[in-house]
């Protein structure tokens, strides 16, 4: 193998040409102690992974050539062994990258994550509006917590990362959002793409912009990503995560992609290098665009920003269309042409 690498993205270029697992999210508990109103991890069952599990296959992924681990939920501070897992990975070597609600740490903790140097804190902040932030995940004063305990990461030199998923409930907050980042040098995300819950509530779904409000504002948001167009040849495989990257349930099921909830194993079942090495996900990772049943000959198909999961929990059928990216698409192409 003949590569140039300069740098980790050049690891994950390499890793999703030769299908070598390299980045892993492990949803410790699905457990939250918000109820964010487009939240679509799975409610009706709680669940958690064992640290002794967690450990193990940590260790096993390791020694696969596994490099990156997040950490995920529910909320993560919710489990009891959290700080034990997360330290545990990194004496094994494993940059760690955590996602929370940020409302549960405090400096004692932020001290802790200091200390080992986590690679990022990644958390979502729906408004600058403390009545909309708090009505939106359903928990009194949560902003302002949010805010203190972000502020502690920053005094303690963690990088933080904010993410803002836009809905109608909030489409006009994002801007004050990336203003705080700014100010307090934080990485700042910004998402449009609301989807059905992991147990198919599509309810959830009634969060998302119109098409006509997804048109007033995808072309700002798309700078803010870089979003251009997008190289969807059929030769392109239909998921370019999936080949280097999966996803540990807090059940123990493994899927592509927390956003494509397709089970193709069971930590508890079967070691994580015999799923990785599967037929069952094999043939996922292999699939194109040429295997999709209608999107590949779509005349705006350089618009879309298609994921297989919405597919599924869509029409019941990673090949087939997914509605809420069609709308985006329809949107994005429509923004291209009358606002670039």
């Amino acid at each position: 193998m003949d590569e140039n690498i300069e740098s980790l993205n050049d690891i994950a270029r390499i890793s999703m040409k030769y299908q070598d697992l390299y980045n892993i999210i492990i949803e410790l508990t699905n457990y939250c102690n918000w109820r964010c109103k487009y939240c679509f991890v799975e409610k009706q069952e709680l669940n958690k992974l064992s640290k002794d599990k967690v450990c193990a296959v940590l260790k096993e992924l390791k020694e696969s050539g596994a490099y990156h681990v997040t950490f995920t939920g529910g909320e993560i501070f919710t489990y009891e062994e959290c700080i034990e897992v997360i330290v545990f990975a990194r004496k094994l070597g494993f940059e760690v990258e955590i996602l929370s609600n940020a409302s549960l740490i405090n400096e004692e903790l932020v001290k802790k994550l200091a200390d080992i140097h986590i690679e990022k804190f990644s958390c979502s902040i729906f408004s600058m509006n403390e009545d909309i932030h708090d009505k939106f995940v359903e928990s009194k004063n949560s902003l302002q917590k949010v805010k203190h305990n972000l502020s502690l990461l920053k005094l303690y030199n963690i990088p933080v990362e904010v993410k803002v998923g836009v809905t109608n409930y909030n489409k006009y907050e994002w801007n004050q959002i990336e203003e705080y980042c700014k100010e307090n040098g934080f990485n700042f995300i910004v998402d449009c793409t609301i989807r059905p819950s992991n147990e198919g509530d599509n309810s959830i779904v009634d969060y998302a912009l119109s098409k006509d409000e997804l048109t007033e504002l995808i072309n700002i948001l798309d700078k803010k990503q870089d979003i251009t167009k997008f190289d969807n040849c059929d030769e392109n495989f239909i998921c370019s995560d999936s080949r280097c990257s999966l996803t540990i349930k807090a059940n123990g099921d493994v899927c592509p992609c927390v956003n494509w909830p397709y089970i193709v194993g069971n930590i508890y079942e079967s070691s994580i290098v015999e799923i990785w090495n599967s037929k069952k996900f094999k043939k996922i990772r292999s699939l194109t665009w040429r295997d999709t049943i209608k999107c590949h000959e779509c005349n705006i198909k350089e618009y879309c920003q298609r994921c297989p999961g919405i597919a599924m929990l869509q029409n019941n059928n990673i090949l087939e269309k997914a509605p809420i990216n069609c709308t985006m698409a329809e949107a994005r192409k429509i923004a291209r042409v009358n606002y670039d």
